[in-house]
């Protein structure tokens, strides 16, 4: 699990150094650490490393999505305000509950909204909300909601 942690931010640093890149803190369930990487207009990819308190369901949570972005649906003030919806995967390590298993795996189906904010030319950020329908796969069957708001710097 260690050698997971180290390569999961390995790979975090490494895209980081890409252009494209946001990164930021998300709170909701789960709260915790969000990122993401726009390799095309509209295409994405973003990660969360967090820890899921709520729901009865404790632990720490890692999940990766690929993003499809709608740029010009929205536009304010000459402004776009990107939609997305994706697909993706979730790990769920529970704490305390034994009879469900230790851990969950699950599919995700994130949808959401960001908006790209210029502070100043050197401070981007990009406020943003997110819902994600989540199915349990292993080690049982079930569903469960996520969601979240919070905001990322843009590198």
């Amino acid at each position: 699990m260690k050698r997971f942690f180290l390569i999961l931010i390995f790979l975090m640093i490494s895209v980081s150094l890409m252009a494209n890149f946001s990164l930021g803190l998300a709170f909701g369930e789960p709260s915790g650490l969000s990122g993401k990487y726009e390799f095309s207009r509209n295409m994405a990819f973003d990660f969360g490393i967090a820890y899921s308190f709520l729901w009865g369901i404790s632990g720490y949570s890692v999940h990766a999505d690929l993003l499809y972005l709608f740029p010009d649906l929205i536009i304010i003030d000459r402004n776009s305000v990107p939609l997305y919806v994706g697909a993706g995967a979730s790990y769920l390590g529970v704490v305390g509950l034994t009879e469900y298993g230790a851990y969950r795996i699950r599919a995700r189906v994130p949808f959401g909204v960001y908006y790209p904010l210029s502070i100043n030319r050197n401070f981007n950020i990009e406020p943003f909300f997110e819902i994600a329908p989540t199915i349990s796969m292993v080690p049982s069957f079930g569903f469960d909601l996520s969601a979240c708001i919070g905001v990322r710097y843009i590198f």
